[in-house]
């Protein structure tokens, strides 16, 4: 496998996520047809047999990705590849399509949180029902879905742990990966959270991993 990044910066405002602290806030892409080079010369060259595209999202809001995968198409590349994917309203069938005729293996989804409720806890602009759109439109195409979920989020209660439980059993033929609790990370929303709910301390310290369970509930019965 070979790692590729095709633009860096992040313009979303998850409140855990330190990608716009170390890339930016603005995106700069890289020349599609140059990625699209690179990709030719680590499979001519170095033999890769598949590509992860490294963008903290590979499907920007405004659906600049859709130029690459097209060059990707125009140039007959077919190597299989997997990214970081946004549950987005963006995205729709026809790319999908297109992306998995140039190789697309696999889409790993930054759901992040499974309920309306947890989800705007972490800052994030889009809804359950996005998840269930885009893994059924994965599906669709006969690609292969993974999702990442956090529990503990801002706005965390036993109520919207008991529906983020079903709400993930509904999705179909997806690998799931389930987190308890957030890493707290400096310069991040998720700070001014913490010592809101009490969790922190102004100006503590944060070199020993600390995390942030919502005060909201329990965590042994969340754990359990």
């Amino acid at each position: 496998m070979a790692a590729l990044q095709t633009k860096r910066g992040c313009e979303h405002p998850c409140v855990y996520c330190t990608y716009p602290l170390l890339e930016g806030h603005a995106i700069r892409e890289r020349e599609p047809s140059v990625v699209v080079d690179d990709i030719e010369m680590l499979v001519s060259r170095h033999n890769a047999k598949y590509i992860f595209f490294t963008d903290s999202v590979f499907n920007d809001s405004r659906g600049r990705y859709r130029t690459l995968v097209q060059e990707m198409k125009r140039r007959s590349l077919s190597v299989p590849w997997t990214a970081f994917f946004k549950p987005s309203a963006e995205m729709d069938g026809a790319i999908i399509e297109v992306m998995r005729e140039t190789g697309l293996h696999a889409a790993e989804l930054g759901s992040d949180a499974p309920t309306d409720a947890t989800l705007r806890g972490i800052g994030k602009d889009f809804l359950f029902r996005d998840v269930e759109r885009c893994n059924s439109m994965f599906l669709d195409q006969g690609v292969a879905t993974a999702h990442y979920f956090m529990f503990g989020c801002p706005g965390e209660t036993r109520e919207t742990v008991e529906e983020g439980i079903a709400n993930i059993l509904s999705l179909q033929k997806a690998a799931i990966f389930v987190f308890m609790g957030i890493r707290i990370l400096p310069g991040t929303g998720l700070v001014k959270i913490a010592v809101r709910d009490g969790l922190l301390r102004e100006g503590q310290s944060l070199l020993e991993p600390t995390y942030y369970i919502s005060p909201k509930v329990e965590r042994q019965w969340m754990e359990n």
